[in-house]
């Protein structure tokens, strides 16, 4: 659970993320969403006239497929009503993660399974639930099911200080601030969750390399980084001009005795 590193942030408590890791077919996400759609509903049960929530797709990822989600409301009265599904969003994946028992009805627990079920395929390796204060992740690498529940539980890695370096690739500031950066080797989408008062750091960073420090989540299986949450760095990479590899000719001359490069292209040549 990652739950404290980030502070109260405006507009922080509007969003709630699904992402699944791994090969993740169409099939597997149509499930995944059929079974999100169904479970923030279950969860808006017992919310007194939840009916004046929408939540609606503000951002969609691929990669590793990320769904984020948003509650609007025609009222602000009404945004303590989008709070608590988040609350009890957060609730339920922290049970699914931890094998205790699930806290919410049977429609719930239903499509809690139906979200995990894609694990059991092969393709698809964890399935993460996501805040912006929380996230949890279950995956095939468990052998403890969450009370009710049939899916395996991931045995977690816990979360690290550290840094990640890729490429950013988008920014909203709906959920505090979010922002994704993509590896650079495998091109995977990596949340990410800036600390309050460091929204600055961000201005012009789109498109660019950047460094990323805060506390790292990584995937169980192959301790690829997730999540970082708590950033509280983002240092722009200086990336090298086109053709910029030319600047180097020359910058190591021969040793005593050395065939220069003209002389060994010329042997080649000769040959």
């Amino acid at each position: 659970m990652m739950r404290g590193y980030i502070g109260e942030m405006a507009n922080s408590e509007d969003s709630l993320t699904l992402a699944l890791q791994g090969d993740v077919s169409v099939a597997d996400l149509a499930a995944a969403l059929a079974g999100f759609r169904d479970l923030l509903d279950a969860l808006s049960e017992g919310v007194d006239d939840a009916r004046a929530v929408s939540w609606r797709v503000s951002d969609l990822e691929a990669g590793s497929a990320i769904a984020t989600a948003r509650g609007e409301v025609q009222r602000d009265e009404d945004r303590p009503k989008v709070v608590e599904v988040i609350r009890r969003y957060e609730r339920a994946g922290r049970a699914l993660e931890s094998g205790e028992a699930f806290p919410f009805s049977e429609r719930a627990k239903r499509s809690a399974h139906h979200i995990l079920s894609v694990i059991e395929g092969g393709r698809v390796r964890s399935v993460r639930f996501e805040t912006a204060l929380e996230d949890h992740e279950v995956s095939a690498a468990g052998d403890a099911p969450a009370e009710g529940i049939s899916s395996p539980r991931a045995k977690t890695l816990q979360p690290v200080l550290g840094a990640v370096r890729g490429r950013i690739q988008s920014i909203s500031n709906r959920a505090g601030l979010r922002f994704t950066i993509y590896d650079l080797v495998e091109d995977r989408p990596i949340s990410c969750y800036l600390a309050s008062g460091l929204e600055e750091t961000m201005r012009d960073s789109w498109g660019k390399v950047a460094i990323v420090e805060g506390i790292v989540r990584r995937d169980v299986v192959t301790g690829r980084p997730t999540c970082v949450r708590n950033v509280s760095r983002v240092t722009l990479v200086q990336e090298g001009r086109p053709r910029g590899y030319r600047d180097a000719i020359g910058a190591a001359p021969a040793s005593p005795g050395e065939m220069t490069p003209e002389e060994a292209v010329r042997k080649t040549r000769d040959g």
